[in-house]
């Protein structure tokens, strides 16, 4: 980002909230709303989201966590398999603790699960 005046630029971030309910079958369209701020503090996730309600799906960014803090909010993290994968993977793969192996053949289920179930209704 430009800083104006001083001839230098500086980081900024774009926190990206999208909404896509077409896996399982949901009628509103999706889409993405892209909000900046200057940097990647968990505060940023509480400003960006005051108000906000209900389940979030986030990646491993402990900044997160804050939102379970709120007192007048219900927020519940769903926290993305992909990355927990990945952390597992690492450590499967370096050998030090061989029940990671154990968690990524749970995962592996979990996904052949939603794979046979992706795109029914509720109702199905």
């Amino acid at each position: 980002m430009l800083d104006p005046g001083k001839r230098k630029t500086k980081t900024g971030y774009f926190w990206a909230l999208a909404r896509d309910d077409r896996p399982w079958g949901g009628a509103a369209p999706p889409g993405v709303a892209f909000t900046y701020a200057p940097g990647r503090s968990g505060q940023y996730a509480d400003d960006i989201l005051k108000g906000f309600s209900g389940i979030l799906q986030v990646d491993g960014y402990a900044g997160y966590n804050r939102l379970l803090k709120r007192a007048d909010d219900q927020v519940a993290l769903a926290y993305c398999w992909a990355h927990a994968r990945r952390k597992l993977h690492e450590v499967a793969q370096s050998g030090t603790a061989p029940i990671a192996e154990d968690g990524l053949k749970q995962i592996a289920a979990l996904y052949r699960i939603e794979k046979d179930i992706r795109g029914l209704t509720s109702e199905a």
